[in-house]
C-alpha cells in the first residue's frame, strides 16, 4: 500500500507508526505463554511463567520484534515516499 503520509491525519500517522510495538507486544505475550509445556504438568507451568528466566524472555522477545518491525515500517515508509516523488 503506498500513501503521502503529507494526506494523513495526526491519528493515522500515530497508527502507523506504532504498530510495530503493538505486534511486538502481542507476539512476546504469544511467546511468553507458549514457551513452556501447559500439558507435561500445569503447576510447574505456572512456576515457569513467574520465573525471571520467562519475565526476561518476554520483555526481550517483544522488544526485538516491535523494534525489527518499527525499523522495517520505517523503511518501507521511506522507500514509498522515494517512489512518490
Amino acid at each position: 500500500m503506498k500513501y503521502d503520509e503529507d494526506e494523513l491525519s495526526d491519528k493515522e500517522r500515530k497508527s502507523i507508526r506504532h504498530i510495530g510495538w503493538k505486534s511486538g507486544i502481542y507476539f512476546g505475550v504469544f511467546m511468553y505463554l507458549t514457551s513452556y509445556t501447559w500439558i507435561d504438568s500445569p503447576l510447574s507451568y505456572f512456576d515457569y511463567l513467574l520465573s525471571g528466566k520467562a519475565l526476561f524472555t518476554l520483555v526481550f522477545t517483544g522488544s526485538f520484534f516491535g523494534i525489527s518491525t518499527a525499523v522495517v515500517n520505517y523503511f518501507n515508509r521511506r522507500k514509498g515516499k522515494e517512489e512518490c516523488e
